[in-house]
């Protein structure tokens, strides 16, 4: 009958949960048992999922409301859903055209690519940066799609080429030294920290790829960056901007070794050498 009846979506994000809310009405002059309500899921090239249910017995007259949901994750294109009732004709009625309802729907794929963000110790680096040599590696993959969660670790494969190596190598989920956060609560975001210890000198190569559910990848290209390990401690590279000043300066150095020094002192002097100021 029409009560009662509530589909979703006719148009439904893959993903998202199909719902389809109806009313039964035992119309017959006998009470009916508990009913076969079968669903069939089929899409265009007659692929067919089944699900069956039972409901509670229905007696004369009487109105049972029923529902019924599906994930749409592993759907994709027009679909038809079919609503059976008592499909085998276990229980004999005198007319069973009216136990069926046919709703078309369609599945809408995830084509939009996820975004991959990466840093180091939460800092974004250049091509060639020196950094520590146990850094903490980060990153983050967020997919628009909140239905298809960023839930296992094929989202992310993460590959290293040290100095020493002529190739990449995979480096895997362990736990310790490579974890993964899979998505959690609204916002369709997983992550990945990888804390390696590198103790040799040389130029690395980190290599990160990164794609969603739907198999849609984090870019054309994948996120490579070279970057070089210094073990011994020293500071190079120190220069101040601008220069020559009269009121203000900024100091930018480079830092290397596994350890940052307790303290730094730097002293501004005159031209002939005398001490203006110590920092």
């Amino acid at each position: 009958p029409n009560l009662n009846y509530c589909f979703y979506k006719d148009t439904i994000q893959q993903g998202d949960q199909l719902a389809l809310k109806y009313a039964i009405i035992n119309i017959n002059e006998k009470p009916m048992d508990s009913i076969s309500i079968q669903y069939k899921i089929k899409d265009d090239k007659n692929k067919e999922n089944i699900v069956i249910q039972k409901s509670s017995p229905l007696d004369v007259g009487k109105k049972l409301d029923a529902s019924f949901n599906y994930d749409t994750k592993n759907l994709l294109g027009n679909h038809q859903l079919t609503v059976e009732l008592n499909p085998d004709k276990s229980q004999p009625e005198s007319n069973y055209l009216n136990n069926l309802l046919v709703k078309p729907f369609y599945v809408k794929g995830d084509k939009i690519n996820p975004l991959l963000d990466v840093t180091f110790d939460g800092q974004h680096i250049l091509n060639g940066d020196i950094i520590t040599p146990t850094p903490m590696i980060v990153g983050t993959l967020r997919d628009e799609n909140p239905f298809l969660k960023l839930n296992d670790t094929v989202s992310f494969k993460v590959l290293l080429k040290s100095p020493t190596d002529n190739d990449v190598v995979q480096i895997p989920f362990d736990g310790t030294i490579l974890k993964f956060f899979p998505s959690s609560g609204s916002n369709n975001k997983a992550y990945f920290e990888y804390k390696p210890t590198l103790l040799k000198d040389g130029i690395y190569q980190l290599i990160v790829q990164a794609k969603d559910v739907s198999g849609n990848i984090s870019g054309a290209l994948d996120y490579k960056i070279n970057f070089e390990i210094v073990s011994k401690q020293a500071i190079s590279n120190f220069l101040n901007y601008p220069n020559p000043f009269t009121t203000s300066t900024r100091f930018a150095y480079t830092l290397t070794g596994s350890e940052s020094p307790s303290a730094i002192r730097i002293q501004i002097m005159t031209i002939s050498g005398q001490i203006v100021r110590e920092i």
